[in-house]
């Protein structure tokens, strides 16, 4: 990032520092779908809760994750899902995938009914 650009190295070198971190906690990252420009991946809700997914998020992946999606937010397909279902639990909408995922989880929303209408 030091050239104020994130490739796509850098994004999934970010992302894999975040996985360690929480792994350090004794969290497990499963990452469901990486082949897309966003990683896909969840954690235990109790490392939203303990504040574990933050503290790493933040030290580990935050600014390169940032970037990365601010980039390429045309080619997220669940964007406009995810924002519908924040705005249809009457919740704000954040900028990033990640702040939009973490929001609707801690509001105790079922992502499959965002992600899938059901």
């Amino acid at each position: 990032m030091a050239d104020g650009l994130v490739d796509r190295a850098e994004y999934r070198a970010g992302f894999e520092r975040f996985r360690a971190c929480m792994a350090e906690s004794g969290y497990t990252v499963d990452v469901l779908d990486d082949s897309g420009t966003i990683i896909d991946a969840r954690c235990l809700s109790e490392a939203t809760d303990d504040g574990t997914d933050a503290r790493c998020y933040d030290t580990e992946f935050r600014d390169v994750d940032e970037s990365w999606q601010v980039a390429h937010q045309d080619e997220q397909t669940d964007g406009a899902l995810l924002d519908a279902c924040l705005r249809e639990n009457g919740l704000a909408v954040p900028e990033t995938r990640h702040e939009k995922v973490t929001a609707l989880s801690e509001a105790g929303v079922d992502m499959g009914s965002c992600l899938h209408g059901g």
